[in-house]
């Protein structure tokens, strides 16, 4: 999907502080989904306006919508 690519390439790399106030700024909900490896229990609904972000030594290395 473009958009996700579009958000990989602004989120990725960015600390996790960094990556949450951007998506703040921008309106987005966000949460984290993985860290290190080590998946989180999330609920699987679908929210449109929402980040999931993956986390590996703070930086995030991937994102998901929804």
């Amino acid at each position: 999907m473009k958009n996700e690519n579009f958000l990989e390439e602004s989120y990725v790399g960015l600390t996790i502080k960094e990556a949450q106030d951007k998506a703040t700024q921008a309106g987005l909900r966000h949460r984290i989904i993985e860290e290190d490896g080590k998946s989180y229990i999330i609920t699987e609904d679908f929210i449109a306006d929402r980040l999931n972000f993956i986390i590996n030594k703070g930086k995030i290395t991937g994102i998901e919508l929804g």
